[in-house]
C-alpha cells in the first residue's frame, strides 16, 4: 500500500506540472528598489569553490550594488565562502570600503549577523539576494530583526521544472523550504 502511494506521488510530481505551479505560487517575486545595503545570502561551497547558488547570489548582489541600489554589500555564509565572494567582488570593482562579510550557517544566523553589523551603521532597509523559494523565509527572518526588506531572486520560477528530473528537484526544494519555514515559525525566527 505504502509503495503504491509513493509511486503515485512520484508520478504526480514528475509527470504533471503540479510541483511547478506550487513553486510559482509560493516563490518570491522581485521587488527591487533603493536600499541601505544589499545582502547576498550564502549558498555554500563545492570542493572549495563557490557552488552555483553562492556564485549566482554573489554576482547578482554585485550587480545590484554596482547599479547604485545600495552603497553597501554584505556577503554571508561560511567563512571560506565569504572570503572567496569578497575577493571576487573586489576583482569586479567593488570597493573594499563598501563591502562587509559575516560568517553564518543558517538563514536565522545570517539575519542576526546582518543586524549586528548593519544596524549600528544606520542600515534600516536591505535588498536580499537569494533564490525565489528561499527568499520567503529569509524575508521573514530579516523583518524579524527590524529590517525593511526588498527582494532580489536569482532565479525565475516560471523557467524551472520543465522536465521530470527538474520537477522532482523542484519538489524537493519546495518541501525543504516549507518544512524550514514551519520550523522557523515555531522557533520564533519569523
Amino acid at each position: 500500500m505504502l509503495g503504491g502511494v509513493v509511486v503515485i506521488l512520484l508520478a504526480i510530481v514528475t509527470l504533471t506540472p503540479l510541483s511547478t505551479r506550487m513553486a510559482v505560487a509560493y516563490a518570491a517575486r522581485p521587488h527591487l528598489g533603493p536600499a541601505d545595503a544589499v545582502v547576498a545570502l550564502g549558498g555554500g561551497l563545492v570542493h572549495g569553490a563557490l557552488g552555483d547558488p553562492s556564485l549566482r547570489r554573489t554576482l547578482e548582489g554585485i550587480r545590484l550594488q554596482r547599479r547604485g541600489l545600495a552603497p553597501l554589500i554584505l556577503f554571508t555564509g561560511e567563512l571560506a565562502e565569504t572570503e572567496i565572494r569578497a575577493a571576487l567582488a573586489r576583482e569586479l570593482g567593488v570597493s573594499p570600503a563598501a563591502m562587509l562579510i559575516a560568517t553564518a550557517n543558517t538563514t536565522h544566523e545570517e539575519a542576526r549577523a546582518a543586524a549586528t553589523l548593519l544596524q549600528p551603521r544606520g542600515v534600516r532597509s536591505v535588498l536580499l539576494v537569494s533564490n525565489s523559494l528561499h527568499l520567503i523565509r529569509a524575508r521573514g527572518a530579516f523583518a524579524r530583526e527590524g529590517f525593511a526588506v526588498l527582494l532580489a531572486p536569482t532565479d525565475e520560477p516560471l523557467t524551472v521544472g520543465s522536465d521530470a528530473g527538474e520537477r522532482l528537484m523542484l519538489t524537493r526544494a519546495l518541501v525543504r523550504e516549507l518544512v524550514a519555514w514551519g520550523f522557523y515559525r515555531v522557533a520564533g525566527y519569523l
